[in-house]
């Protein structure tokens, strides 16, 4: 699904400021980026961290560091607007590329308050086992990836979008650490299917 990059790239970002938020999210963003570095590191090359806040998305930023997260890597989105490919926010850095899928999906599920993007390095697939899981077929426009993934995060919490990419969606923070930490435990490699 080399087209999701396509979409994505069309986005344009506009901040409305360029000041730290002071989100009382910002701590757990931290603890979660030190969990996912310390139990995934050797498998994923990205993972970006957002948690829902009312109508806004409190989110890592383009780039930051997972172990060494800090209050200027985490931006607040205020709103996407698909239909004229605009994303507004907050904060002193540039919003991660995948912003605009996870707000649409922040913004349609109110029941889910975890996402996790995740991005695997080369061979990491092999390592990265779970469930349950569902697979997106490609998609031809933003919208279609859109609909594929909410249609699939009513059966199932996590979606593999392509061969190197995943989203992985829980209602509470607790339960996303205890999946953070299962993660290669299962027998069942349903990534390589």
């Amino acid at each position: 699904m080399t087209s999701t990059h396509d979409y994505l790239s069309s986005f344009q970002y506009h901040c409305l400021s360029s000041e730290e938020s002071s989100n009382e999210l910002i701590p757990h963003i931290i603890k979660l980026g030190k969990l996912i570095h310390q139990q995934w590191n050797d498998f994923i090359k990205e993972c970006i961290i957002a948690i829902s806040y009312g109508k806004r998305l409190v989110i890592t930023s383009e780039n930051s560091t997972l172990n060494d997260l800090k209050k200027e890597d985490i931006i607040e989105i205020i709103d996407v607007n698909p239909a004229n490919n605009q994303v507004l926010y907050f904060g002193p850095a540039i919003p991660a590329k995948y912003t605009p899928l996870l707000h649409m999906i922040h913004y349609a599920r109110n029941d889910i308050q975890v996402q996790l993007m995740i991005t695997l390095k080369k061979d990491g697939a092999k390592h990265f086992r779970m469930f349950p899981v569902s697979r997106l077929d490609k998609e031809k426009t933003f919208m279609d990836l859109i609909k594929s993934v909410l249609t699939s995060l009513q059966t199932q919490d996590n979606v593999i979008l392509d061969e190197k990419n995943l989203i992985m969606t829980s209602p509470t923070i607790q339960k996303i650490e205890t999946s953070i930490k299962k993660v290669g435990e299962t027998n069942e490699n349903t990534w390589s299917r």
